[in-house]
């Protein structure tokens, strides 16, 4: 049997148990949960300006490679001799046969030679009397009637745009490359549209530059044409394809069909992805990123497994 005593010290425990050591151990269990709620945000917040901040970054390699060839078509187009030989070939006219075709010729070739590792070929094009030529290097001349300027796929996306553009890729004609053109449209005083002046520069270039950056150890980039077509994925066998064939889910495609920056988070490839859409320029052209949940949650986790 307990003693009086022995009875009134039990009591004294419970009642501490009770009034003191539970509800602390309450109190540090709810602090705790606070902390790590807020580490956990904390930690998405940088991790989420990582994202954004590497996505700019090769955002902005891309824009910069673009920028440099769609200046060097404004050149072109700003070259008077061009204006010039736009003005004085009308329909039915063979453009060799214009006074100022061989002054333009020089410049084309010449700006072929500035950079001849990425530039494919200069190229002009006069829209009424539908031709088409290369410079001297390849020295290419559409045949008087043979060629539509308006059936061509850049003269819808220019004639659109009426600036400078990059156009949808396509297959180099002079050399079997994927390409695309940086290309300016000339107008007249009525703001009719004259013609184009335009540089074919390599896309591969580009998918290159992609695939030698990766985001954090595991993430990854995206780069897709204004249309949806895509040219750099880590899966290579959704290069080339379109994203409206692709696994890619609608929160992502509605994102990229409303061409806007903005922070992603989405399931693709196995498992949750955070990431965001970032635009190149005024292009059209976007890089998707993605980072996968395991790599962007891993500080909270380890953190968790500490406490």
């Amino acid at each position: 049997k307990y003693m009086k005593g022995e009875k009134i010290k039990g009591g004294i425990k419970q009642k501490m148990m009770k009034g003191i050591i539970i509800p602390t151990l309450a109190i540090l269990f709810v602090v705790a949960v606070i902390i790590l709620v807020t580490v956990q945000i904390s930690v998405s917040d940088i991790r989420a300006e990582e994202i954004t901040a590497e996505s700019r970054q090769i955002s902005a390699l891309v824009s910069e490679y673009f920028t440099r060839y769609m200046e060097t078509s404004r050149q072109m187009a700003a070259n008077e001799n061009v204006r010039l030989l736009f003005e004085e070939v009308g329909p039915g006219e063979q453009i060799t046969e214009a006074e100022h075709f061989e002054a333009v010729l020089t410049m084309l070739t010449n700006t072929y030679y500035t950079d001849n590792e990425s530039i494919l070929d200069a190229w002009a094009a006069d829209i009424d009397s539908s031709q088409f030529f290369e410079d001297g290097v390849s020295g290419f001349v559409s045949e008087l009637g043979n060629y539509d300027v308006t059936t061509r796929d850049w003269y819808e996306q220019v004639y659109n745009a009426g600036i400078t553009i990059i156009t949808e890729p396509f297959v180099s004609s002079s050399t079997g490359i994927t390409a695309s053109s940086a290309m300016t449209p000339l107008y007249d005083e009525n703001a009719e549209m004259l013609g184009v002046a335009a540089v074919e520069i390599e896309v591969d270039t580009l998918a290159k530059m992609m695939g030698e950056h990766k985001l954090g150890n595991t993430g990854f980039f995206i780069l897709m044409t204004p249309s949806g077509q895509i040219i750099y994925s880590p899966k290579a066998d959704m290069i080339n394809t379109s994203i409206h064939d692709s696994d890619l889910p609608k929160n992502v495609l509605d994102a990229i069909a409303a061409g806007k920056d903005t922070e992603l988070s989405y399931r693709w490839d196995g498992t949750k992805q955070y990431g965001c859409l970032t635009m190149i320029g005024d292009t059209g052209w976007s890089v998707l990123s993605g980072m996968p949940s395991m790599e962007y949650n891993g500080a909270i986790v380890k953190l968790c497994a500490e406490v």
